[in-house]
């Protein structure tokens, strides 16, 4: 690359890649808002939507939501699960919009000092004047500041006045130049407090539904370690070199996919032992929803145990009024209890009814995290569904 070329390359490609500097200058240009743009070609909107399919509505409201060129922007909080296309969606519209912004995540920013200073590399102290007394110009640009997995906050130290400062920034300095976006696996009720800042502007990106895997996950990320697998079976005919990559592949690939839509999610993993001698061993690892988890629980007790004792294991009270006096079992009543005990482990699992292992889930998820309970509902909805 050239000194020409060099002196070209803006901010915002240094950042994503290696740093480029010319030592030889002695007369740098002066930075400008524009340098804090993406970086790379605009794309068009239509460009835009192709790229995240399922999207369209909340790329058109946060598009709306940031409003024309230079125009005041209210802070806004865009919040999903893992793997909802959040922060692809957010860095994508910015470059659409070609707007000037500041990217800093939490992930890589493990404490308050980290998050501000990488802000301020961004915007070094002879920049931020410069770049400020171009935003305050009439004519001046407004630039967005995005903090991308906000949630991570929450378990730093001093993390509650992290997020209270985060939230209010947008009344203290009071600039209409500055836009406030804020990404987030959590809710936006996580974070309300009564410190008096202005709410913001909520944006909820939902799980993506596939049809053909909508049944085994909705998340994203939870389907890599099986398509890893369809992916060595679709490229096995790639091997023989006569072959063509043409749709043959996917009807090689077809009756592998109903088999890993039936299947719990395994994954390969090397123990420490065989890692050392470099020989690799198959170890089955099940990676479950906590749902499922919970499931599978409420499913064994109910076919192991007679509906009878449900109330001694889930009820406070031990199915019985406190005020009676407990029997001492006898020694014959232990022994046929026992004989009971195991002729049923002989036997297998009983038959039950659906409102009984769905009465047995709830009591086990009422006790699990609180965090659970989006999760329950989604599965309670489709139970209904099965069985109405």
């Amino acid at each position: 690359m050239t000194k020409e070329e060099s002196s070209k390359v803006t901010r915002r490609s240094t950042r994503s890649s290696l740093t480029v500097t010319n030592p030889m200058n002695p007369n740098p240009p002066l930075p400008t808002v524009n340098d804090l743009t993406y970086g790379q070609e605009s794309i068009t909107l239509d460009a835009l939507l192709s790229n995240f399919p399922g999207r369209r509505s909340q790329i058109l409201d946060l598009i709306r939501l940031i409003g024309p060129l230079d125009s005041p922007t209210l802070p806004i909080i865009i919040y999903g699960d893992a793997s909802a296309g959040k922060t692809g969606v957010v860095l994508q519209v910015f470059r659409h919009l070609n707007r000037p912004f500041v990217y800093s995540t939490c992930r890589t920013c493990c404490n308050p000092r980290i998050l501000f200073e990488s802000i301020l590399n961004q915007l070094s102290p002879s920049d931020f004047v410069n770049l400020l007394k171009q935003a305050l110009r009439p004519m001046g640009k407004t630039v967005y500041m995005i903090v991308d997995h906000l949630d991570l906050i929450k378990e730093w130290d001093k993390g509650a006045m992290i997020l209270q400062f985060l939230f209010s920034l947008y009344s203290v300095l009071k600039l209409p130049q500055l836009g406030v976006i804020l990404i987030s696996g959590l809710p936006p009720d996580v974070y309300y407090s009564n410190m008096g800042y202005t709410d913001p502007l909520p944006v909820y990106f939902p799980d993506v539904v596939l049809r053909p895997f909508c049944r085994v996950t909705r998340r994203v990320e939870e389907l890599s370690t099986t398509f890893s697998l369809l992916f060595r079976k679709y490229c096995e005919p790639l091997d023989d070199l006569g072959v063509s990559p043409n749709e043959d592949l996917k009807s090689h690939l077809k009756p592998h996919i109903a088999l890993c839509l039936n299947v719990v999610f395994r994954r390969r993993r090397k123990t420490s032992n065989s890692s050392e001698k470099g020989e690799e061993l198959e170890v089955l690892d099940f990676h479950m929803f906590t749902s499922a988890k919970y499931l599978l629980i409420a499913g064994f007790l109910a076919s192991r145990n007679p509906a009878t004792l449900d109330a001694s294991m889930f009820d406070s009270t031990g199915g019985m009024d406190n005020r009676k006096r407990k029997r001492k079992a006898s020694e014959k009543s232990m022994e046929k209890k026992e004989i009971a005990e195991q002729e049923a482990a002989m036997k297998g699992p009983g038959s039950f009814p659906l409102e009984r292992l769905l009465a047995i889930f709830q009591c086990i998820a009422s006790i699990g995290d609180s965090s659970f309970n989006e999760e329950k509902k989604k599965l309670l909805f489709t139970t209904e569904r099965i069985t109405t």
